[in-house]
């Protein structure tokens, strides 16, 4: 009989350790994920100040803006690969363009887009003054064809400076290559400087690239 209450007494015990192992080992692989996590979000910061850090000392000095626009644009076509960049700025009341670095080989779709942005719907995106997704442009009244739609990725990321919206930013790619909130939270890091350099540009001139 003691024999027997040994051998229970060992099971339980063994038992008691096992579960107690599994459980550590658990607890071991959470806190494992979230240190790879935090480290991963940690490394995202820090390349995203590295990334405003590079783009505001390339748009230190400028005042022209046309200049200002094609060194800002070229700095966003390097961030978001093969995107269509597009600059909405308001100026003397109406809405001017600019575009930067098209992918010849989606372009099509990309322009049909752009042109379906009136200048009530521009005004809606910067009433907003939110990053709209695609379905945040097909609630403010875009009128898009729905296959064009179906093909394409895009987000605006508004300009503004001290709550007045200078205008706002529209990135447009694939949507077999889909835009990321991590582009979009990229670009957005610099959208502070960018804003304060435009409203501080003392002439405003008609760039090589804007749209007619």
């Amino acid at each position: 009989m003691d024999y027997d209450n040994r051998q229970k007494r060992l099971r339980s015990l063994i038992r008691n350790v096992n579960r107690q192992r599994k459980r550590q080992a658990q607890q071991i692989d959470i806190l494992c994920h979230d240190l790879i996590g935090a480290q991963r979000q940690f490394i995202q910061r820090l390349e995203t100040i590295g990334f405003a850090a590079a783009c505001y000392k390339s748009l230190l000095g400028i005042r022209e803006l046309g200049r200002l626009l094609d060194t800002a644009g070229q700095i966003l076509g390097r961030q978001v690969n093969e995107a269509h960049v597009i600059v909405h700025l308001r100026q003397h009341g109406l809405f001017r363009r600019y575009a930067f670095d098209s992918e010849p080989a989606a372009a099509t779709d990309q322009v049909r887009l752009v042109e379906c942005l009136t200048a009530e719907l521009a005004e809606g995106i910067c009433k907003a003054n939110k990053i709209c997704w695609l379905d945040d442009l097909l609630a403010l009244g875009l009128q898009a064809n729905p296959a064009v739609v179906s093909r394409l990725s895009a987000v605006t990321i508004p300009l503004c400076q001290e709550g007045r919206s200078l205008g706002f930013i529209l990135l447009c790619r694939s949507s077999q290559q889909p835009l990321t909130m991590a582009e979009v939270l990229r670009i957005s890091a610099i959208t502070g400087g960018l804003s304060a350099a435009i409203e501080a540009c003392e002439a405003v001139s008609s760039p090589s690239h804007e749209i007619p």
